[in-house]
């Protein structure tokens, strides 16, 4: 039960995260096709518009809610997108600079020669019908990017222009976001944040014949 195995680890961070509020579903070569480009964890069902999500006011109740937007990113926030984590693979959690040059972290207390870089972004998505602000961390982020939060660190402080084109590059591109919304307080006010649990590209096919189909209940 529990293997301290990092495949382990990335497997109860999913359920803890999105796994224990799915449906199960009977093993067949069919759900395998598709969830294909997905790896499984877009479902259409919880698709909504970003409207919808306010509308319906998801994240305003005691739990947690689910959901998945269809959106093109237009803005990532480029100051403070990443953070010095532990490089122990059950924290992650933040490191502070000793006065001997060293990494200490403030969770578990292990100390580190560097730290591990690692991406904390706020990005701004929007479809046809709104606009709004999601968190990203790591896992998703680097899905954005494609490559690791310390890269692009290193990017940013050496080629600035590099760096530039690259965030240029991402905006406008359209991904599947699942995400969770969940109530945040903060000095003594109440705000929902929407947090990316995983980022799929668009498999146009399975686009096509969503539009298909809608265009028939129409017929």
């Amino acid at each position: 039960i529990n293997p301290d195995l990092p495949d382990s680890h990335l497997l109860r961070g999913w359920y803890d995260a999105i796994g224990n509020t799915q449906a199960y579903r009977t093993f067949s070569s069919a759900a395998i096709a598709g969830a294909g480009a997905d790896r499984g964890l877009f479902n259409r069902s919880e698709l909504r518009t970003i409207a919808m999500v306010k509308d319906e006011n998801l994240g305003m109740g005691e739990k947690n809610d689910f959901f998945t937007i269809k959106a093109s990113i237009i803005h990532v926030k480029q100051e403070n997108f990443a953070y010095t984590a532990c490089r122990s693979e059950k924290c992650n959690k933040k490191v502070v600079q000793t006065s001997d040059g060293r990494w200490e972290c403030i969770s578990c207390g292990l100390t580190f020669d560097e730290p591990e870089y690692r991406y904390l972004l706020s990005i701004s998505v929007a479809d046809h019908t709104g606009q709004t602000w999601l968190s990203a961390f790591n896992d998703a982020s680097e899905m954005v990017f494609e490559m690791k939060a310390g890269d692009l660190l290193s990017m940013k402080n050496s080629d600035e222009a590099q760096f530039s084109r690259l965030m240029s590059n991402v905006r406008s591109k359209m991904y599947n976001f699942s995400c969770r919304a969940r109530q945040d307080n903060y000095n003594d006010q109440t705000k929902v944040r929407y947090n990316i649990n995983w980022i799929t590209k668009l498999d146009y096919k399975t686009e096509i014949k969503a539009l298909v189909d809608s265009m028939r209940v129409y017929a």
